[in-house]
């Protein structure tokens, strides 16, 4: 592909914005295009940033409350492999191609040589990808918080269990086993949850 071209169609990838054309045509010349067919896997490797130019990717994170894959899809213009490449563990568990498209890879090692003379294009990456951290972070306690919300309502039902003597005997009667089975089950979630 025309390396001026190229460089055009990285100008529309999010993380990007703001490197001018000269700052684009370098990093045509350290990255690599690559096409990517329908059912390709994407590993999570650190050795390279990822971006999608074309197509689509369904990356799996994790598993919902009732035990399903959580996965979303992602589009042109999305990066992917932003933690990895900063050496944080990514936080998709797959990463496959569902709309055949095209992604631009920049290696590790060449965005360090970058870095290390200085260049505009490098610092703007860096601050994008800072910027794009920040936010998943933020994503990240948002969640966090509505699950130690929901841990804190558990908690507070087994507290009225073990503390109430009227639910004690509708629950347990006149069998002290299972009130200290229920006791050490509370302890158990306890020490799961850090409390």
């Amino acid at each position: 592909m025309n390396p001026d071209l190229l460089a055009l169609r990285l100008a529309g990838c999010r993380l990007l914005e703001g490197l001018i054309p000269t700052e684009l045509r370098m990093l045509v010349d350290v990255g690599a295009l690559r096409d990517l067919a329908k059912g390709d896997r994407l590993d999570e490797g650190p050795h390279e940033l990822r971006l999608l130019l074309a197509g689509a990717v369904e990356l799996t994170c994790g598993r919902t409350e009732d035990g399903q894959p959580f996965t979303v899809t992602v589009g042109a213009g999305a990066a992917l492999n932003e933690l990895a490449f900063l050496g944080c563990r990514e936080l998709f568990t797959s990463a496959r191609c569902v709309k055949a498209g095209q992604i631009f890879a920049i290696p590790r090692e060449a965005f360090d040589r970058l870095v290390s003379v200085g260049s505009s294009a490098a610092a703007k990456i860096a601050a994008a990808l800072a910027r794009s951290v920040a936010a998943r972070v933020h994503d990240r306690n948002d969640a966090l918080m509505e699950l130690m919300r929901k841990h804190e309502a558990v908690l507070e039902s087994l507290e009225r269990v073990l503390t109430d003597p009227q639910v004690q005997t509708e629950l347990f009667g006149a069998k002290p086993a299972a009130k200290r089975e229920f006791a050490a089950f509370r302890e158990d979630l306890l020490a799961k949850w850090n409390y």
